[in-house]
C-alpha cells in the first residue's frame, strides 16, 4: 500500500535521506522549491508576498546566529544562502503562531502550513487573495467560508475562483464534476480544488461514494467533519516526480487536507474506491483526537499521542507507549514529514518485529506470501497494515470494503455466474498490479471484521450500488 497519512509510514516510506529526482544543482532545486509555493492552496493561487528589507535582515542574522542550531542546519541544508526562501520557511504573516508554510525536510518543498494565513477569518482555500485580509469575504458564522462580500456571480456560495460550476463549463464531465463538487461542498463544507493536478469523474466519484456510501453512518451523524475540509489533486509530493513512485495519496492532518496524486487519479475505478477509503479513514481516526475548541492548535501540530484511537484498537491488541520518545518539537519552523507519534505495539510485539516477520514468510514462499497459512491466521492484509495503527485499521477498511462488494456481486448480476473464486482472481488480479503487497480476502478471518459491519456499516442499497457500479461494471460484463 502506497497512500499516506503525516505519521508512521509516512516517515518510512519517504525517508529522509531519499535522493532527489530529476535535480541536477542547488539552483534548480531553489527554483523547484519557489514553484511549490504556485497553486499551493488552489489552481492560479497568488505566490506569497516577496521578501522585505526587514525580513531579510533576520533572515540574514538568523543563519548567521546558528541558533537554534537544529533548525538553522536544516535550514542551511535546504535553502542555502537563498534568503527568501529562508523567510518563506520561517515566516508568520498573521503573528497567530501558526507558520505560513510547512516544507519537506529532505527537499524543500513547501506546503500549507497556517490554514487561513492572512488572518481574516477564511481559509486560503476559499480566499481569494489568500495573503490580502481585505480581499476574500467575510464569514459570519466561524466555519472559515464566506458568507458574504466575495465574488459569486452564480450565487452557489462557492467562491467563483475554486466554482467547478464556471470552471469546467466547457470540460468533458464539467456538468457532472460541477454538481459532485456542489453536493459535497453544501452537504459537509468540504471543497473539491485541482492543484497542479486535475481531478477527473472516476477519481471525484471515488471520493464522493466513500463519503456517501461507505461511511454513510459517520457523515450523515457528524455532517461536517472537522478533520477533512479540502480534497485536492496534485502532480507530487516531492519538488521532482518519484522514481520509482511511491506516494498514491497524503492525508496532511494539520491543514485538514486529503491530496491525491496525479498517477493515483488514473488508476483503475476499484483501485481509486480503496484509496479514497483508506485516506478518508484516515481523517475519521483523526477526528477521534481532534480537539473542536482550539483548531489553532491542530493547524500547528507537530505530534500525535491519538490516545482515543489506541482506546478504540485495544480490543484487538494495538497499545502505544504513553510518551514520545527522543522526540523534539520545533521552534522556528513547520516541516511536513518530522512528526512525533508514540511507539506501536500489535500483541505485544513492535510494529518493526511484525514487519520482520512477514518479510521472513515472504522471503520463504515468495509471491504469494500473504496468502500462507500463517498470515491469514492472523488476518494480515498488506505489509503496510503492519507499519502503525493507523494503516492498520486503514488497510482493513479497504479490504473490509472489497469483500463486501465482492460478496454482494457474486449474488447478483452478470457476477452470479462466476464461481466465487474466479471472482475473487479478478478483483484481486486487478488490485494487486497497483498494490502487490496487498491481500484484501485475509479479512475474512480477522475479529476486525465484525467490528467494521457495526461502526462501518453499508445499507444494502448502498452495497448493491457499488457492486455495480465497481465491480460488475468493470469484471464481469
Amino acid at each position: 500500500m502506497k497512500s499516506y497519512n503525516i505519521i508512521g509510514l509516512l516517515l518510512l516510506g519517504m525517508a529522509l535521506d531519499m535522493p532527489l529526482q530529476g535535480s541536477s544543482s542547488n539552483s534548480e532545486r531553489h527554483d523547484a522549491q519557489r514553484r511549490s509555493l504556485r497553486h499551493l492552496y488552489f489552481r492560479g493561487s497568488p505566490m506569497p508576498p516577496v521578501m522585505t528589507a526587514e525580513e531579510k535582515t533576520k533572515a540574514l542574522k538568523l543563519m548567521k546566529s546558528g541558533r537554534p542550531k537544529r533548525e538553522v542546519d536544516i535550514l542551511k541544508k535546504q535553502f542555502g544562502t537563498e534568503l527568501d526562501l529562508v523567510t518563506y520557511a520561517t515566516r508568520d504573516s498573521d503573528g497567530d503562531g501558526v507558520l505560513d508554510f510547512r516544507f519537506h525536510l529532505d527537499d524543500g518543498r513547501f506546503f500549507e502550513g497556517d490554514v487561513d494565513v492572512d488572518g481574516d477569518g477564511i481559509m486560503n482555500v476559499y480566499d481569494s487573495a489568500p495573503f490580502d485580509p481585505g480581499i476574500g469575504g467575510k464569514d459570519i458564522d466561524g466555519d472559515g467560508i464566506p458568507d458574504r462580500d466575495f465574488v459569486d456571480i452564480n450565487k452557489n456560495s462557492i467562491p467563483d475562483h475554486i466554482d467547478w460550476s464556471i470552471l469546467k463549463k466547457n470540460k468533458t464531465d464539467g456538468v457532472a464534476l460541477a454538481q459532485r463538487q456542489a453536493e459535497l461542498f453544501h452537504d459537509h463544507s468540504i471543497v473539491v480544488v485541482d492543484r497542479t493536478a486535475t481531478f477527473n469523474l472516476v477519481a471525484i466519484d471515488a471520493v464522493y461514494d466513500t463519503i456517501k456510501k461507505v461511511y454513510r453512518k459517520t457523515f450523515y451523524r457528524r455532517k461536517v467533519l472537522p478533520t477533512l475540509r479540502v480534497v485536492s489533486a496534485e502532480n507530487f509530493p516531492l519538488l521532482f516526480e518519484e522514481d520509482p513512485v511511491e506516494t498514491d495519496a497524503l492525508y496532511h492532518a494539520a491543514a485538514q487536507t486529503l491530496m491525491l496524486y496525479r498517477h493515483s487519479l488514473k488508476a483503475h475505478p476499484l483501485v481509486q474506491l480503496g484509496l479514497s477509503v483508506h485516506e478518508i479513514g484516515h481523517t475519521l481516526q483523526y477526528a477521534l483526537d481532534f480537539d473542536r475548541q482550539n483548531p489553532q492548535e491542530e493547524n500547528k501540530k507537530n505530534f500525535y499521542m491519538s490516545p482515543n484511537l489506541i482506546e478504540a484498537m485495544k480490543p484487538f491488541g494495538w497499545a502505544g507507549s504513553p510518551v514520545i520518545e527522543k522526540w523534539q518539537d520545533f521552534e522556528l519552523i513547520s516541516p511536513m514529514y518530522d512528526v512525533g507519534y508514540p511507539e506501536y505495539y500489535l500483541k505485544g510485539k513492535s510494529t518493526e518485529v511484525w514487519t520482520q516477520w512477514i518479510n521472513d514468510i515472504r522471503y520463504e514462499v515468495g509471491s504469494k506470501f500473504l496468502e500462507d497459512a500463517r498470515v491469514k491466521k492472523e488476518g494480515i492484509v498488506g505489509i503496510y497494515s503492519l507499519f502503525n495503527i493507523w494503516e492498520w485499521l486503514s488497510d482493513n477498511e479497504i479490504a473490509y470494503v472489497y469483500f463486501m462488494l465482492e460478496k454482494q456481486a457474486s449474488l447478483q448480476g452478470p457476477c452470479a455466474s462466476l464461481k466465487p473464486d474466479a471472482l475473487r482472481a479478478k478483483v484481486h488480479g486487478r488490485v494487486s498490479r497497483f498494490w502487490p503487497d496487498f491481500y484484501y480476502p485475509n479479512i475474512e478471518t480477522s475479529r476486525i471484521l465484525k467490528y467494521l459491519k457495526t461502526v462501518v456499516p453499508m445499507t444494502q442499497k448502498d452495497q448493491k450500488d457499488l457492486a455495480k457500479k465497481y465491480i460488475e461494471a468493470n469484471f464481469c460484463l
